[in-house]
């Protein structure tokens, strides 16, 4: 589990005098008489006050991981992630307390537009390919959310135009930072199957975390223009290829089986709602 809680504490001291502070996790039971600790770490601040190092560094307040440790086990119990000043009256007024809370989630739009392919390559295919595009959001902490393009009949040369919006919902910020380094979607392109889903012919992972934590940053509709992906053209254009990996049995390892055109955006859904997009090909377009 990591839990985040974003909140701070004012304690008021003499040095010396008051020199440690204790911080306990609790799980909450039903009642008070049932809260159980669940792992506690102290610090010595008086120790702090008057260290001459840790006097000069406190510009730069470093985070610490701090060990929760527990009477009853041998072992760690986990980390908790803080950070600690020791001011002096007239620091504390020079610099007044601060809420660290995280702002309620608000709902954003994600879209993803599938333009086209080239030099798509299904492997062993002995015939013209049928290809559509399935298209996941991962990672978002909500109900699952998917959406297919509609088939490109007949590819034999590896292009195929589709045009397709996809439209997803998320509330940002995440409540786990973990989760949040882990937004992506899961782009497959499969072969049309007269009976059953077919079979897959490549995919891909994109990274959309920055993206997501720039418009949450930012409020505002932003591009996705992320110099680690390949830009084509170049110039600022907000379409980009992404590079189809194939994996079948055909193959002993990964092997690129094409490239997909592109484009991202991510932007609150009050803008969204100003500027209205269709899903597939539906207007407005």
């Amino acid at each position: 589990f990591e839990p985040q809680y974003f909140q701070s504490f004012e304690f008021e001291a003499r040095m010396p005098g008051d020199g440690r502070v204790r911080i306990s996790v609790i799980e909450a039971g039903a009642v008070p008489l049932l809260d159980e600790e669940l792992g506690s770490t102290e610090l010595d601040v008086e120790d702090r006050w008057f260290s001459r190092s840790w006097v000069d560094s406190k510009p730069k307040v470093p985070v610490e991981k701090r060990v929760l440790y527990r009477e009853t086990a041998a072992a760690a119990q986990g980390t908790l992630d803080l950070w600690v000043e020791v001011l002096s009256f007239q620091e504390w007024k020079a610099a007044p307390y601060k809420e660290i809370a995280l702002a309620p989630p608000e709902e954003f739009e994600l879209r993803l537009i599938i333009f086209e392919t080239r030099r798509l390559r299904k492997a062993g295919a002995i015939r013209a390919i049928d290809p559509y595009f399935v298209c996941r959001l991962v990672g978002h902490g909500g109900p699952a959310q998917k959406d297919q393009t509609d088939v490109h009949w007949g590819v034999v040369d590896g292009q195929a135009l589709y045009n397709h919006r996809f439209l997803f919902r998320l509330f940002l910020p995440l409540t786990s930072r973990r989760s949040l380094e882990g937004l992506h979607i899961e782009m497959q392109v499969w072969d049309h199957a007269l009976i059953g889903d077919g079979e897959v012919i490549a995919g891909a992972r994109i990274d959309v975390s920055r993206l997501c934590k720039n418009a949450w940053l930012g409020r505002e509709q932003l591009k996705q223009n992320d110099r680690t992906l390949p830009l084509e053209p170049k110039g600022g254009s907000q379409r980009f290829w992404v590079e189809m990996m194939s994996s079948s049995a055909h193959e002993e390892r990964a092997l690129s089986a094409g490239e997909v055109a592109i484009s991202l955006e991510a932007m609150p859904i009050d803008v969204a709602r100003k500027r209205p997009a269709g899903t597939g090909r539906e207007p407005p377009n």
